[in-house]
């Protein structure tokens, strides 16, 4: 807030007041027009819509990109960020017409890039980002897998994830520091079970980076599936320097402590992830889990019994 200063002089009073509305008025006719004219913009409508996602109101997310995609029908990254707003809809309303409108707008995020590469071959950040979408499309069909019982899912998943492979590929050919095609090779490596494939992935970003949170989270998440569990531990703990509120890195700790024999430790890591996000049915399923480690059977119930009823409720 700006406090306004005073003069001691009437006259000089009156001046300022009646040039300060001036200014205001200015100032809101500007901001009208300028609204206005973004309004027109797709661009406005987009950032609009990563917005609402990010506050997790999905639906008016949608309204806002199908908004900019009416100004700019051929925006991939429109498109794209429409597709994930769509799988989010349909896991959160288990709506597989929501889904089956997710798959279709991933697709189309494929085709315009397709199109981009075919005019540019070298186009570094179109590599990249089909990449991306295709990683988006094929874990949306292993969530469709899951959710709605839709088989012969798998195999365009595990095809979707090593095209999104090679794409990542490319773009690091043309940039070797590209830092986020080494981690989207990385994540696509995991979700193919690939794990010692995807830390040298991640390696060679945090080569790149060396402080990248999200790497470091990521790379814990492999440790962890090579039942390497204290490596594991280190990886999430250098990641909550960056992201000390993540409820979800404190949750992984706290099972990479229990898969390590550590029950003291995660029941303390579990007791953080906890406190970040009470209605966490999976953290109170591992605080069970430890219980039941520490023969604490009673409390190990109590924790399952609260596991079913955030499950129940969400």
């Amino acid at each position: 807030m700006f406090e306004r200063t005073r003069s001691k002089k009437t006259f000089a009073m009156a001046m300022l007041a009646a040039f300060a509305l001036f200014m205001i008025c200015a100032a809101a006719s500007a901001q009208e027009n300028t609204t206005d004219y973004a309004k027109k913009s797709a661009d406005y409508w987009y950032k609009r819509g990563i917005e609402e996602a990010n506050m997790g109101s999905y639906e008016k997310a949608l309204d806002n990109f199908d908004q900019a995609l009416s100004l700019n029908p051929d925006d991939p990254a429109a498109w794209n960020y429409k597709a994930r707003a769509l799988r989010s809809l349909a896991i959160e309303e288990k709506d597989t017409a929501r889904y089956c409108e997710s798959i279709q707008a991933y697709d189309r995020v494929l085709g315009l890039y397709d199109q981009i590469l075919q005019k540019k071959p070298q186009d570094i950040n179109a590599n990249y980002y089909k990449g991306l979408a295709l990683s988006d499309k094929a874990t949306t069909l292993k969530a469709g897998e899951m959710m709605f019982n839709i088989s012969g899912n798998e195999a365009e998943a595990t095809s979707s994830f090593e095209m999104a492979i090679d794409c990542f590929d490319q773009a690091l050919n043309i940039n070797p520091q590209y830092i986020t095609a080494w981690t989207g090779k990385g994540d696509a490596l995991y979700s193919l079970e690939r794990y010692n494939e995807s830390l040298q992935a991640y390696d060679s970003a945090l080569n790149v980076f060396p402080s990248d949170g999200i790497t470091w989270y990521h790379k814990g998440l492999a440790l962890y599936e090579l039942e390497r569990y204290q490596e594991a531990i280190s990886s999430y703990e250098t990641a909550l320097q960056t992201f000390p509120k993540s409820a979800e890195i404190w949750l992984n700790k706290g099972k990479a402590f229990l898969a390590n024999g550590q029950y003291n430790e995660a029941l303390e890591s579990l007791d953080y992830s906890l406190k970040i996000d009470p209605a966490s049915a999976v953290a109170w399923y591992y605080k069970g889990k430890t219980f039941e480690k520490l023969g604490l059977n009673t409390s190990a119930e109590a924790a399952f019994d609260k596991s079913q009823s955030m499950s129940r409720s969400r």
